[in-house]
């Protein structure tokens, strides 16, 4: 079959990015992701000027860019988030002929340290609340003691239904992950007792979601992440990112001397790169032996639980 050629002398930067979103829609990337591809590469499209050919786009033209994000911008990880993008959108038109084969490499940047809770913050999130506060900081409480405890994304735990908890297993599987594939990751004993006294006030309807609106249906991102914003600044605690309990899971693995890989498999991240971020930042020693290490249970350990919530 003869090779489909491209008119490059009227294909613009807006076709060639708009043929470039759709391939990566077919390939499966979530909305968040591609939507982040469409802000980052206007942003190239702006170095170059919107009238610049695609097929154009040189070594040189890459170089330059680079040299003025590097200009424009202070964090080397904005820089290689940037980079990186700009890279996939080259190598795009690369593999359809339309600008010659050449790499495109990321600049030398330093591994900031990433924000995580500290253990007397935990201890006061991780603490049950009071009946007298309610609902409303009980279900906080619950789904912090969840993405603590398993170190999932916000956007993951919204997506958990009762249906992918298995109490008897002590298992959950995650259906929204960033990589969009399935996984799934054990549960403490602890994080299923909390899980079965919540799901025995709230209802485990199998086909409603765990952290759900008042109908069962998924619940709202900025509805939860206002909910761990008012919870957390009525513990005195002024970190009140939900992701933190993400960076927070990493950290303490890592410090307990997990290998790479299974952080790795646990927090579903595709490349081993991100991991060996928290092995540089935390870690004592990258192939001590895996033992099993429950975060939540370590935190709650130093905390005596007063009572059980009888909703």
């Amino acid at each position: 079959m003869a090779r489909i050629k491209f008119d490059t002398k009227s294909y613009t930067m807006k076709q060639a990015m708009d043929d470039f979103l759709l391939d990566r829609k077919r390939r499966g990337l979530t909305a968040e992701t591609i939507s982040a591809y469409d802000y980052k590469l206007r942003l190239f499209t702006d170095y170059v000027g919107e009238d610049f050919n695609p097929s154009d786009i040189t070594k040189k033209t890459v170089d330059g860019y680079v040299d003025h994000l590097q200009a424009t911008h202070s964090n080397g990880r904005t820089v290689n988030s940037l980079i990186r993008s700009a890279r996939a959108f080259i190598y795009f038109l690369q593999e359809r002929g339309e600008i010659p084969s050449f790499k495109v490499r990321t600049v030398k940047a330093e591994v900031p340290v990433k924000e995580t809770y500290s253990d007397s913050e935990l201890a006061r999130l991780l603490t049950q609340p009071a009946k007298k506060e309610g609902f409303s900081a009980y279900k906080t409480y619950c789904i912090e003691c969840f993405l603590y405890g398993t170190g999932c994304r916000l956007s993951t735990a919204l997506a958990v239904k009762w249906e992918d908890i298995d109490f008897q297993a002590c298992t959950v599987v995650f259906t929204k992950m960033k990589s969009r594939k399935q996984q799934i990751n054990p549960l403490s004993r602890e994080l299923v007792r909390i899980l079965e006294d919540y799901g025995r006030i709230r209802g485990m309807n199998p086909n409603d979601y765990v952290f759900c609106d008042s109908t069962g249906g998924r619940g709202d991102r900025r509805t939860f992440q206002e909910l761990i914003v008012r919870y957390n600044r009525s513990r005195g605690v002024q970190n009140t990112s939900a992701h933190s309990f993400r960076h927070t899971y990493g950290k303490n693995m890592a410090r307990a001397g997990v290998n790479a890989f299974v952080i790795q498999s646990l927090m579903g991240h595709s490349t081993i790169v991100t991991t060996q971020e928290y092995i540089k930042l935390y870690g004592q020693d990258l192939e001590s032996a895996y033992d099993i290490y429950d975060p939540l249970g370590q935190v709650r350990s130093q905390t005596t639980i007063k009572h059980r919530i009888t909703m």
